[in-house]
């Protein structure tokens, strides 16, 4: 996510209209468990967002190395454009294995690769497009996305189903009844796994109600939330704690309380993003430690600008780090303080 920041300064940057548009992102599984039980999210079964990237990858690199295809695809997706400095020959031989590994998802990330202008995914910039090769994954990435969908995985019905959408700008066979059949195949998994305990699964279909697909129903969307919060899913709790906080006037003490409390609990979890928005409302600079600490670019930002003027040896310590996840501020800020 770019930082709202424009220009070097000592002011905030996250606000809490930027937390409100955050969005989760459902689109990885966490590496080293057992396969999904059905109706289980699959990639999606735990928000890759909600985990320490460097850790996760110190556990999923082995794991592929030892023939779990779906490890390869989480470390092949963690090492290209998701908040980790990105590695494009690693990933893509990644992705490659994940792929011919029958990994849906993986398939159509390549696929993605090779049909793209030459001016998208400049991390990809030394793999030449090749049309002819995309078109052979993506056929790949059908059969294997309509087999894991068909097997009860709710995110293999949902990205089939934004091959049909016309509102998705990738939609490659446009064709709204059936991507609302398949949005509803979707729903029907989530719901499932969610009603025998997967919290991640809970999270899914919430953010399934928020969007659309099927249908928009915001009561079953806080409920969902809260739901998959209880049941220890970082995101859950932090996207209820953006809907309470968007329903709570600010003069609401005690509910406030109830925002504060959800949004500590995304963090306890190990959810950046809770962490970044507690630190946003609260002013609590260990907040922002917390997510650095998990690899949060916005976070080890607001770490390292509460650090300045007190300790510049460990402001410049979270610039370096928050530098090398991305941020152009942190990198100015380096820049900036090195010996002329």
């Amino acid at each position: 996510m770019p930082s709202p920041c424009t220009s070097i300064s000592k002011r905030r940057l996250i606000t809490s209209t930027d937390v409100r548009r955050s969005v989760v992102l459902l689109v990885l599984l966490a590496c080293g468990k057992s396969a999904p039980k059905p109706g289980a999210t699959g990639f999606a079964d735990q928000c890759l967002l909600a985990h320490d990237q460097v850790a996760q990858l110190a556990v999923c690199e082995p794991a592929c190395e030892a023939g779990n295809v779906e490890a390869c695809a989480v470390a092949g997706f963690l090492v290209n454009g998701l908040r980790y400095p990105a590695d494009p020959t690693r990933g893509m031989a990644w992705l490659v294995r994940a792929c011919d590994g029958g990994i849906g998802k993986a398939c159509a990330h390549l696929a993605w690769v090779y049909k793209r202008r030459p001016d998208e995914m400049p991390q990809w910039k030394d793999v030449a497009p090749d049309p002819a090769r995309a078109q052979e994954l993506h056929a790949k990435a059908v059969t294997a996305l309509t087999r894991e969908c068909d097997a009860g995985r709710g995110s293999s019905c949902e990205y089939l189903a934004s091959y049909h959408d016309p509102q998705w700008r990738g939609a490659i066979t446009p064709d709204v009844e059936r991507a609302k059949q398949l949005y509803a195949r979707a729903a029907a998994a989530w719901k499932t796994a969610c009603d025998g305990g997967d919290g991640s699964s809970c999270g899914s279909l919430a953010l399934a109600y928020s969007i659309g697909r099927p249908v928009r129903d915001a009561t079953k969307k806080r409920e969902l939330e809260l739901r998959g919060c209880t049941l220890g899913h970082g995101p859950s709790c932090h996207e209820a704690a953006g809907t309470l906080d968007l329903a709570t006037p600010l003069a609401a003490t005690e509910a406030r309380k109830s925002v504060f409390a959800l949004y500590r609990k995304a963090c306890d979890l190990g959810y950046y993003m809770g962490c970044v928005s507690l630190g946003t409302l609260t002013k609590d600079d260990a907040a922002y430690e917390r997510a650095c600490d998990l690899h949060s670019k916005p976070g080890c930002e607001n770490a390292g600008l509460a650090l300045e003027d007190t300790d510049p040896a460990a402001a410049a310590e979270r610039f370096r780090k928050c530098c090398a996840l991305g941020s152009s501020l942190c990198c100015r800020k380096i820049e900036a303080a090195a010996p002329k």
